[in-house]
């Protein structure tokens, strides 16, 4: 997805699918005081928004893709 929400204290999960299939994917995290990424578990940590980005490599070429999150206070 292009786009997601999570709040301070909770986390989200998204998936990374790759051709071929079962490569491994990196997961980052453009501004971790934000939001921080484990294994596409995307879990808020301050208000305000990131880049997610899911990447892998295959014949020597990474391919990526990215999400913007935006993280809410808790309420």
């Amino acid at each position: 997805r292009a786009n997601a929400t999570v709040q301070v204290g909770k986390s989200i999960t998204l998936k990374a699918t790759t051709v071929p299939s079962g490569k491994t994917v990196t997961w980052a995290s453009s501004a971790t005081g934000k939001a921080t990424v484990a294994n596409g578990i995307v879990t808020g940590v301050a208000a305000g928004e990131t880049t997610i980005t899911a990447s892998f490599t295959e014949n020597g070429h990474t391919y990526s893709d990215t999400c913007a999150v935006t993280v809410e206070a808790a309420s």
